[in-house]
């Protein structure tokens, strides 16, 4: 589908979807956040690409177990996003984490 982007949009082309899926669960987890606070953002709604480049990621591994873990996580959640958003009223306010946990306790 079409996509809007802005000027201070970061982008990365990766091999396979499992890579995707293990960098946002990486990239969504709470200690990632946190980093972010202690000083690496721009703005309130920015943060400097310096520190994404610092982190010290590991390439995803097929063959680690943890790794497809978390790609799997990650999936399952994107799953359940996609299926909140389409079961929202036309003009309903936004799914938010609290919506995914709540609907991943079900």
């Amino acid at each position: 589908g079409d996509v809007v982007t802005s000027h201070n949009t970061y982008w990365l082309t990766v091999r396979n979807d499992s890579i995707n899926y293990y960098l946002a669960a990486i990239f969504n987890a709470p200690c990632i956040g946190e980093f972010f606070k202690e000083g690496c953002r721009a703005s309130d709604r920015d943060f400097m690409l310096l520190p994404v480049q610092n982190l010290p990621i590991p390439a995803y591994d097929h063959r680690d177990e943890q790794h497809r873990n978390l790609a799997e996580q990650s999936r399952l959640a994107h799953q359940r996003v996609a299926a909140l958003v389409a079961e929202r009223p036309a003009g309903g306010r936004r799914v938010n984490r609290r919506d995914v946990l709540q609907d991943a306790a079900m």
